[in-house]
């Protein structure tokens, strides 16, 4: 976690045990004129920061170890500030509001030494959801700031490549996924798909709020697939929690 003592505006990462019992703070050494907005844990044990910095405003993305030292920021005069951060395996996107007044998002490596500025043109808003389809597909949920509809668009964007090292963090058996949702965007059901047979004890689905919308409980005999009826759900994002006997799997699905 991250705190700010407001009084010497100075920023403290927290570290806590299960029982919420804290663990190790570190101070961060930061320029006084940043604005931490989103964090987001990367791999190596390495922590993307992004927000704002100076007056006026502008975007800015960092990285600090696991101590709270600075490794390195890097200021985007093109963009007012950085609200919500998205790991790609060993890169990170970063959305928010630039001062093209579009909406767009940037795909930055963890060094820092390399990024591609991403923009869909013409519409001013923040993204709130973004998940990878490919290498060069998303699908992005926003909001627009003059209403309160929810949108979901399918894009195509320009990757950044990944680095040698890098690190695939979505669970996977044998090389394969080990759950996947199928068709993702869904309308009238989605099918969880696992790369080996499963003893499935309990399937939990959640909104983007974390609000449990639909529970099911299977009997104790081995399966393949699932298949979830969708009808009863709003347009959105939702995640998906699959309990089975040797543990927990996630994934996440578009309902549209």
């Amino acid at each position: 976690m991250l705190t700010k003592d407001t009084v010497v505006s100075i920023y403290n990462l927290i570290f806590y045990d299960l029982n919420l019992e804290i663990k190790e703070i570190y101070s961060l050494s930061l320029p006084n004129e940043i604005v931490i907005n989103s964090m987001l844990l990367l791999p190596g044990k390495k922590i993307a920061i992004g927000g704002s910095i100076g007056t006026p405003a502008i975007g800015f993305l960092g990285v600090i170890d696991a101590k709270g030292n600075l490794l390195w920021h890097k200021s985007f005069p093109d963009w007012q500030n950085f609200n919500k951060l998205h790991l790609n395996r060993n890169n990170f996107f970063a959305s928010g509001l630039n001062y093209d007044k579009d909406i767009g998002f940037v795909e930055i490596n963890q060094y820092g030494s390399d990024y591609i500025d991403n923009r869909l043109f013409n519409v001013y808003t923040n993204i709130s959801g973004l998940d990878i389809l490919s290498d060069s597909v998303l699908i992005l949920t926003y909001y627009f700031n003059d209403s309160f509809r929810l949108y979901i668009t399918q894009v195509r964007y320009t990757p950044l490549g990944q680095t040698i090292d890098s690190v695939d963090t979505t669970t996977t058996i044998n090389g394969s996924h080990s759950l996947l949702p199928v068709p993702n965007p869904a309308e009238n059901s989605v099918t969880l798909q696992f790369a080996e047979a499963q003893l499935v004890q309990k399937v939990q689905v959640y909104d983007y709020s974390g609000i449990e919308v639909m529970q099911f409980t299977l009997p104790q005999s081995p399966v393949y697939e699932i298949q979830l009826p969708l009808h009863a759900l709003s347009v959105g994002m939702y995640h998906v929690t699959v309990t089975t006997d040797s543990g927990i799997l996630r994934t996440k699905f578009i309902k549209y």
